[in-house]
């Protein structure tokens, strides 16, 4: 059993339980509709649950596995790693020029693709299955303001 990874895993389940308690003080839910902590409060959810899947998956493998060649030694991985900031910093910068839908759609095609070489139809349409339903739950559901840009949504 791999200690780090498991101890790595339990990082990700207190993340997301301290993110969920601080959403909580900012408030849920509002008369008006969502509160400023609902995002994070489901960002900080999600963060935990990830936490207790990686940890069961890890205890899972079991205590006879060898620890694999370290992540960091692969020469692509700090390549993998600035592509990636790259796209969030894309997404920062574009998001108010061209909106949320279209700069969503393009980083995530573009994050799959340096993750690992897919088919490129089917990376668009996990990535269309993705963004879009986002898009309508944060706008017209729980009618939060995303950047519109040079699209009319």
């Amino acid at each position: 059993m791999n200690r780090y990874e498991q101890a790595y895993a339990l990082t990700w389940l207190l993340l997301g339980i301290l993110i969920c308690t601080q959403a909580l003080s900012l408030g849920l839910w509002v008369p008006e509709g969502p509160g400023s902590g609902l995002v994070p409060f489901l960002a900080g959810w999600a963060i935990g649950i990830c936490g207790v899947l990686l940890f069961l998956s890890e205890r899972a493998k079991g205590a006879g596995k060898e620890i694999q060649e370290s992540y960091w030694k692969h020469p692509r991985a700090w390549k993998r790693i600035l592509l990636v900031l790259g796209g969030f910093f894309f997404m920062a910068f574009f998001m108010p020029l061209l909106g949320f839908l279209p700069t969503s759609i393009l980083v995530m095609f573009f994050l799959i693709q340096v993750v690992e070489r897919q088919n490129r139809f089917k990376v668009f349409l996990i990535t269309l299955f993705t963004c879009v339903p986002i898009y309508l739950l944060l706008n017209p559901i729980f009618h939060i303001n995303l950047p519109k840009g040079i699209l009319p949504f």
